[in-house]
């Protein structure tokens, strides 16, 4: 399963994960982007952008961790729109939500990027920028 979650695996391209390892993983690296913020805040962070990829379409992951970043912008209007229609059109505050769920959700694909870039041996360009 390419670009997925299945509960306790993450696969992008050829590589599978633990989940759990990669939300500690993840964890650790928002508390480092993020120094003056809560653990609890952080928490709830890397909960929303979970939540996000496990209701993703799941051909999208491969694409957004995998895309140049030249194609971010169109990405995030693509990521914007699914998130917008499919994940909280019946909330109270619909635009708002989606907004906050790109924003955090977006650290992870970086997070994920980066991983993938030392998986096959590359050195990441740019780190956190």
């Amino acid at each position: 399963c390419r670009g997925r979650m299945n509960g306790t695996v993450l696969s992008i391209r050829n590589d599978s994960y633990r989940v759990e390892r990669v939300r500690e993983a993840f964890f650790s690296f928002m508390q480092e982007i993020k120094p003056g913020v809560k653990k609890r805040t952080i928490s709830t962070y890397c909960s929303d952008a979970f939540f996000i990829l496990d209701n993703l379409p799941e051909t999208w992951l491969d694409e957004l961790v995998t895309a140049d970043e030249s194609r971010d912008v169109e990405l995030k209007r693509k990521l914007h729109d699914v998130i917008r229609q499919d994940i909280t059109a019946t909330r109270s505050h619909p635009e708002t939500d989606a907004r906050s769920y790109l924003h955090t959700f977006w650290y992870l694909i970086r997070f994920l990027r980066m991983l993938s870039v030392v998986e096959s041996g590359r050195m990441p360009r740019r780190i956190g920028g």
